[in-house]
């Protein structure tokens, strides 16, 4: 069920955004969709922005999603000033708010989901934000694939083979300018 969820949820955003222009009016639409019709009461998170590639501004909304990390060109990292609304389905009505924020020529921005924050190793210690922003950090300058290989190998050798109990995804995007 929380797969065919996610699978719908995809659907429906990709269709709304096909008509509206901000990601709050898409969000609220689609939390619309999908919660008359959440019969089994499921839940998704999300986190969507909208990058203008003129001058790296994005518009973005946050429906109970990690906040995203960006790596600056000089190598600092820092998660997003992020305040998450709730969750897509889980309750009629919900309005997400509009934020923002200003990438320049070199950031890359880093999305994740919980299952990499919250990898766990056979100590029941949690991989976490901060060794997060630091397997970030120590990804270097790679591209956007190498970091979230960078990541996910680091993820992988900190939980030593003990399996997930969540879904696992990264994606980078890096503003060129």
């Amino acid at each position: 069920p929380a797969a065919l969820l996610m699978m719908v949820s995809r659907i429906v955003i990709r269709t709304m955004a096909m008509h509206l222009k901000s990601v709050t009016d898409i969000f609220e639409q689609t939390n619309f969709e999908l919660e008359r019709r959440n019969r089994e009461t499921m839940f998704v998170t999300v986190w969507m922005g909208i990058l203008d590639l003129r001058n790296g501004h994005v518009d973005f909304a946050s429906a109970g999603h990690n906040p995203p990390a960006i790596r600056h060109k000089d190598g600092t990292v820092e998660f997003t000033k992020c305040k998450p609304g709730l969750a897509l389905a889980a309750a009629a009505g919900t309005r997400y708010k509009p934020q923002s924020l200003d990438l320049a020529p070199g950031d890359l921005l880093f999305l994740y989901t919980g299952g990499v924050t919250e990898a766990t190793n056979a100590e029941e210690k949690l991989f976490g934000n901060s060794r997060l922003l630091i397997a970030l950090s120590e990804s270097g300058n790679r591209p956007p694939v190498g970091a979230c290989h960078f990541v996910k190998g680091r993820s992988d050798e900190f939980v030593n083979g003990a399996p997930p109990f969540d879904d696992i995804t990264l994606l980078a995007v890096q503003y060129v300018g």
